[in-house]
């Protein structure tokens, strides 16, 4: 997939943040909204290796050996190179490059003396839950389906099934019903 480039604004990737350890759920929505203004996109479905290569950010697809099939996709330290499992769908796919992307966007410390993060397992329930992650996850599915958007087709097509919108936003069902609780 080749994406055309385009200047994403300093207030987006290099917005001062308060360091602390607890999840940052307000600043997270500001960011993405921002992250979606500066891509244009007013509607479903988002996709997530657009925005990353906008941002500079590298997605490879690679096949993972057998013992590390489980898991979805990792940053490298940098923060400008994702890895994600070839081998699921592109529902998966793109949610776990919107969740490795809130890493990067998010200044998330990866490597070093932190060591909190390794990667993103397939099976979120293996997933150990630090306030990295818990950002990463809400930065995802906030940039993937945000308030607007989500309202907008609760209130149009209030009798969707959970499977229907999943597919409009393109987006794993799971991760859809997750989001829903943080309406």
């Amino acid at each position: 997939m080749v994406a055309t480039a385009i200047e994403q604004p300093a207030a987006v990737l290099n917005s001062p943040r308060r360091i602390i350890n607890v999840p940052d759920f307000s600043y997270i929505r500001r960011v993405t909204s921002d992250l979606l203004v500066a891509n244009g996109i007013t509607e479903p479905p988002v996709d997530a290796y657009v925005i990353a290569q906008n941002c500079g950010v590298r997605v490879t697809y690679v096949e993972f050996m057998d013992e590390h099939k489980g898991i979805a996709g990792l940053i490298e330290c940098d923060g400008k190179d994702i890895a994600i499992n070839s081998e699921m769908t592109d529902e998966q796919c793109n949610y776990a490059i919107a969740h490795e992307l809130g890493h990067s966007v998010l200044g998330h410390e990866i490597c070093g003396e932190s060591q909190e993060y390794s990667f993103l397992y397939r099976d979120l329930l293996r997933q150990k839950q630090t306030h990295m992650l818990q950002e990463a996850r809400f930065f995802a599915m906030h940039l993937l389906m945000p308030d607007a958007m989500l309202c907008d087709y609760l209130e149009n097509f209030p009798f969707a099934t959970d499977e229907q919108l999943a597919d409009i936003f393109d987006v794993p069902v799971e991760i859809l019903k997750l989001r829903r609780q943080y309406f």
